[in-house]
C-alpha cells in the first residue's frame, strides 16, 4: 500500500470514528456534570481519533485489499482495484 493511500484510509477511518463519536456525544452531552463538560468534549474528540489510528495501523499491516479500502479510494479520488 502507498502512502496517499494509506492517509485516504486514515481520513476514511476519522471521518467514520468521528461520526460515530459525534453521535455519542450528542446522545450523552445532557449528562454531563457541570464541571466535567470540557474533560468530555476531549474524550469525544480524542478517542475515536485514537481508534481511527490504531485501526488504520492494523489494517495497513495486515496487506490486504479489503472493501474499506474501495471506499477510501472512492470517496477521496483515485479508482479502486
Amino acid at each position: 500500500m502507498s502512502g496517499i493511500h494509506v492517509l485516504k484510509l486514515l481520513a476514511l477511518n476519522v471521518v467514520l470514528f468521528g461520526a460515530c463519536g459525534a453521535f455519542a456525544g450528542m446522545m450523552m452531552g445532557d449528562w454531563v456534570p457541570e464541571g466535567g463538560q470540557l474533560r468530555f468534549l476531549g474524550a469525544v474528540a480524542f478517542i475515536p481519533l485514537a481508534i481511527a489510528v490504531v485501526s488504520t495501523f492494523v489494517h495497513a499491516h495486515a496487506g490486504k485489499w479489503t472493501s474499506a479500502d474501495n471506499m477510501s479510494e472512492r470517496l477521496f479520488g483515485g479508482k479502486p482495484r
